[in-house]
Formats: C-alpha cells, structure tokens, sequence
C-alpha cells in the first residue's frame, strides 16, 4: 500500500485515510478528538474522567482520547490550560475559555452553582454541541 506524503502528513496531524479495495486512498476520514487536562493533585479530576469514560461509551462515540497530565504553570501555557480538570473537543474548551491560561484548580459555575466537577449531563451538553459545529 502506498502513501503519498500529503496522506502521511495527515496521519500524523490525527487524520486517517480509508483505503478501497483496490489498495488507493478513497477519502480522509478526521476522528473527533476528546482531551481531558489536569493535574494530578486535583480532587475533581477523578470524576470527569469517569464521567467522560461513561459517556463515551454510552453515545457510542468514536474519538481519540487524550488524557493530559499538566505539571507546571509553564506547561499550563504551553497547553492553553484553564485550571482542572478542563474538557476540550476538538481542540475547543467546552466553555469556550479564553485568556490567561491557569495552573490550578478549576471552577465551573453550573445552574447558579459552583463546582470543581460537572455533571455528565453538563459535560454530555457541552460535548454534542462542539461535536454538532463539525
């Protein structure tokens, strides 16, 4: 099988070609991506991850999931980080955070309440609306 060096660039930028029959590429086929950043230390991190686990599995979402260790305030910039645990799809944060980014810990302001950890049904909704602008 052969590829040409646009298709391995696409591979390697998180694009997969599909192959027909006759072993040519037919189309380009960009995988949805879902990353999860935190920092070890954060107590909500937990939570949102099994959160994220569950809901993939019950929608039946085909992603590439990336779990982000983020370490330092240094690395919060490197990673556009805004406290953890923060959800992005496709590179979007779910709240469409912006500005300084934050190494520490994460407030969600949710139905008049705050919290360290969103619920599935905030983070299911906030998902299918970043996956829907596709």
């Amino acid at each position: 099988m052969k590829l040409n060096k646009s298709i391995l660039v696409l591979c390697l930028a998180g694009l997969f070609p599909v192959f027909g029959a006759s072993g040519e590429e037919d189309a380009v086929v960009m995988m949805d991506k879902i990353e999860l950043l935190y920092f070890e230390e954060c107590p909500s991190h937990e939570a949102v991850r099994k959160h994220v686990l569950e809901l993939i599995e019950e929608e039946g979402w085909k992603v590439d999931l990336v779990f982000l260790e983020v370490n330092s305030d240094a690395e919060a910039q490197k990673y556009q980080f805004y406290g953890s645990p923060s959800v992005r799809v496709n590179g979007v944060d779910i709240e469409r955070k912006e500005g300084r980014p934050v190494w520490g810990c994460r407030i969600y302001h949710i139905d008049g309440k705050t919290t360290g950890s969103p619920p599935k049904s905030y983070l299911r909704t906030k998902i299918l609306q970043i996956l829907a602008e596709k």
